[in-house]
């Protein structure tokens, strides 16, 4: 009997990205589907049935990011999959075309608010966001009356997009895959704390603030060390973060210009004190949950958080670590709260994606029906 043939689209992600191969294309596969992926250049995984179509190398702002969309069109047209799965809103033209002309069906799997990132970001030039973003929000509502499902990262666009039909959505978190062995933990020695900061690097998601704590507690942990793991998509914040680096030699960036693979995040977490979670809270994140929290306590790595009610909570329901007042540290309070605290008790529950794949594929059951 032929398998079902799924093809899951990014254009900036890679054709190995956490959600799409790891977590998406392994469930499909281990459920009998023949999974295709199409993204950036990455490193291919090897399976019998998940095919890797790369689109090449290209920055966030170059013409080849422009015509990506015709790149995977064209792949689209090639595969002929029964579902397409596209990551982003940049290829939900691509299929409302496959859509409306072929008949396929497709799923638009939601990751971010985009129309609300583009506003309320730096991204684009002032003038262009709200252009930009109603462009981005008319696509979207286009999809709802021609997607035949809905997949959502984060429950809050439950709220936030909800001209989604209610019919076709499901609640799709992007939980940590779990691990296979824990990491041996240590006690905390309060002079040689290593603490780790993963994903995007960005003012957005808190790495002058990450950068700002760890020369604080320096005051106190003199051999505290900081390792930034992850790609930095702006040139000005990363030619800002190297002028950084010149000064300050106990911070070591693995990634920066380049994307770093996941399993070496994975491995990073594995070995260092503590994970830092310090996203500056906008109107754009204050209801979602950032995917590092879910790594972290899947492998019980203590956090330091930025105080925010939703995360905070999040992280006290695990005894996962502390809060942390970024305009006011206490670097002599702060060591005494992490050496006295006793982290994590039993195993934790609700953070693996293993809970999320019965809602992959009953969704995509449903949608086959």
């Amino acid at each position: 009997m032929k398998k079902r043939t799924i093809l899951i689209a990014s254009v900036l992600k890679p054709v190995d990205d956490t959600r799409a191969f790891g977590k998406l294309g392994v469930t499909l596969e281990k459920h009998g589907y023949e999974v295709h992926l199409v993204g950036r250049s990455g490193s291919a995984p090897t399976s019998p049935n998940i095919t890797c179509h790369s689109l090449g190398s290209f920055s966030r702002m170059s013409w080849r990011r422009v015509f990506a969309p015709l790149q995977v069109l064209v792949k689209v047209l090639q595969v002929k999959p029964e579902v397409l799965i596209v990551t982003t809103h940049e290829l939900l033209i691509v299929a409302i075309i496959n859509r409306i002309i072929f008949g396929r069906l497709f799923i638009y799997d939601i990751q971010e608010n985009y129309a609300a990132n583009i506003r309320c970001g730096d991204g684009f030039p002032t003038g262009l966001r709200g252009l930009i973003a109603e462009w981005v929000r008319l696509k979207e509502r286009l999809a709802a009356r021609l997607a035949a499902g809905f997949w959502l990262a984060e429950k809050c666009y439950l709220s936030e997009l909800n001209f989604l039909p209610a019919s076709r959505v499901w609640v799709v978190e992007n939980k940590a895959k779990k691990p296979s062995q824990l990491p041996a933990r240590k006690p905390l020695n309060p002079s040689t704390l290593s603490l780790l900061f993963t994903g995007t690097l960005s003012g957005s998601t808190g790495l002058w603030s990450a950068l700002d704590l760890a020369r604080s507690l320096r005051q106190v942990s003199p051999e505290l060390t900081l390792h930034l793991a992850g790609y930095c998509a702006r040139k000005s914040e990363l030619d800002r973060l190297c002028e950084e680096l010149k000064r300050q030699d106990y911070i070591t960036l693995e990634g920066g210009d380049r994307l770093v693979p996941h399993s070496r995040v994975l491995e990073l977490i594995g070995q260092k004190d503590m994970g830092l979670v310090l996203n500056p809270v906008s109107m754009v994140n204050e209801h979602r949950i950032p995917t590092k929290l879910y790594e972290y306590v899947a492998y019980r790595l203590p956090i330091l958080v930025t105080q925010h009610r939703p995360w905070v909570e999040f992280v006290n329901f695990y005894r996962a670590g502390i809060s942390v007042d970024l305009r006011y540290p206490d670097p002599e309070k702060l060591i005494a709260a992490l050496i006295g605290q006793s982290f994590y008790g039993l195993e934790p529950t609700g953070v693996f994606w293993e809970e999320e794949e019965t809602k992959v594929i009953e969704a995509l059951r449903k949608v086959l029906a």
